[in-house]
């Protein structure tokens, strides 16, 4: 059983659910990035092609100013992708926790309730920030219905 104190610091509650749901969020990210990166080194291949068709000397300054553009692009994508994947893997952390932090924190104190240790159902509560609020409440009805029959 975890401890209530050490629950409330711990970020991952449900790793199945959350490393599942993080996952996702950074496979559609991924998805994104990989779209817009080829989107983008398409239209330079295109204007490569342009100077080729036009018969412009490999030298060409016109090659050297597109080549110095595809570096700063890429290396400003490159950053761009480290620091959204950041945001990305955080707000993911964030979400899951926001919806694995009830699930867990309901099913620890019905487990509790289950082992006489909380008979109380107003001790069902979630934080009240976090999702399901309208879950806990119906619990608390619930567990209060059966404990006045």
């Amino acid at each position: 059983m975890i401890d209530d104190k050490k629950f409330r610091k711990q970020w991952v509650v449900l790793p199945d659910f959350q490393y599942h749901f993080m996952n996702r969020i950074f496979a559609i990210f991924v998805l994104v990035i990989i779209l817009f990166g080829t989107q983008a080194l398409w239209y330079f291949y295109e204007i490569q092609q342009m100077g080729v068709t036009a018969g412009l000397e490999e030298d060409h300054v016109y090659f050297k100013f597109i080549s110095s553009v595809i570096l700063k692009y890429v290396v400003s994508f490159t950053v761009t992708i480290i620091l959204c994947s950041l945001v990305f893997y955080t707000f993911g952390l964030y979400m899951s926790n926001k919806i694995a932090g009830p699930i867990f924190s309901l099913n620890l104190s019905l487990k509790k309730r289950l082992e006489g240790k909380n008979p109380d159902p107003t001790l069902i509560k979630i934080r009240t920030d976090d999702y399901f609020q309208d879950l806990a409440q119906n619990i608390r009805q619930n567990l209060e219905k059966k404990s006045d029959s």
